[in-house]
């Protein structure tokens, strides 16, 4: 379970780094700091969040065989490539190494789900697609403060 809430902090860390390199012009005096920490919990936010949602609708509903525990650490795991999210200053990639972060840890949780509720594909997509999309979007909501509303420019 450690392993996967480092893991969980260390993406978290980078999500706030890369955020923090994307908008630095528009919030010049934020520290880095507040960027990582705002990451680091909104990451472990979601987290928990996607991990309820997949429990619930995994055992309750579709009959898995997965413990809450054992679904937080085979889907801590699948954060790992949220790491990428660090790099997202870099020119040109950035933004796409961000965006495939973000469908990398999907695909990853996907396994994660499979594997701990033992169950098929199907049930799997399902479960993950329902309870990623309430933690992506928990994710844009406590990161937009900090860096503030999208342009229209």
């Amino acid at each position: 379970m450690f392993t996967s809430l480092m893991i969980v902090v260390l993406s978290g860390a980078a999500l706030g780094l890369g955020v923090r390199s994307v908008v630095v012009g528009t919030f010049e005096g934020s520290p880095t700091l507040l960027f990582v920490l705002v990451g680091i919990s909104s990451r472990i936010t979601g987290w928990f969040l996607w991990a309820g949602i997949v429990y619930i609708l995994g055992t309750k509903i579709f009959g898995g065989k997965a413990g809450f525990r054992a679904l937080l650490r085979g889907m801590g795991l699948a954060f790992a490539p949220g790491i990428l999210s660090a790099f997202a200053e870099l020119p040109v990639v950035g933004f796409g190494l961000l965006i495939f972060s973000m469908f990398w840890i999907f695909a990853a949780g996907l396994l994660a789900i499979r594997e701990t509720q033992q169950f098929g594909w199907l049930k799997a997509l399902i479960c993950n697609a329902i309870g990623w999309y309430p933690a992506v979007v928990g994710i844009l909501i406590v990161m937009m403060p900090i860096s503030g509303p999208p342009s229209l420019d």
